[in-house]
């Protein structure tokens, strides 16, 4: 179905860790252990999502300058964000944020963020 987005297409598409079981040697492979060249940066989430930004923004600029495919492409990802909202809010619901604080945060209301991101 055009539209939409299946896990494994994502996971392809958009090298999101989906989950899939590991087949064969991979096992293998990911028990072994290979030191790190340098130490790994720890990355605040606020900075890491403002890198997501930039990184959409030249997206954009990138296929302003292409063609129709790679438009496709970004629709796709358009519909991965919104997904990984519906998911956020889930997830700061689960923890007891309510719909006035959603709201406020995103720059609405209660009702509003309700409406959008509600069941």
């Amino acid at each position: 179905m055009e539209g939409t987005v299946s896990a494994a297409d994502v996971g392809t598409r958009f090298g999101v860790n989906t989950g899939l079981p590991r087949r064969g040697c991979q096992r293998i492979v990911d028990a072994v252990s290979v030191p790190r060249k340098r130490p790994r940066r720890e990355v605040e989430t606020v900075e890491f999502l403002r890198m997501l930004g930039r990184m959409m923004a030249a997206a954009s600029r990138r296929v302003g300058e292409s063609d129709i495919e790679e438009l496709r492409e970004l629709l796709a990802l358009e519909r991965v964000l919104d997904q990984a909202l519906h998911d956020s809010v889930a997830g700061l619901r689960a923890t007891g944020m309510t719909w006035q604080q959603l709201g406020e945060a995103a720059g609405t209301t209660r009702q509003g963020a309700q409406q959008r991101w509600g069941r």
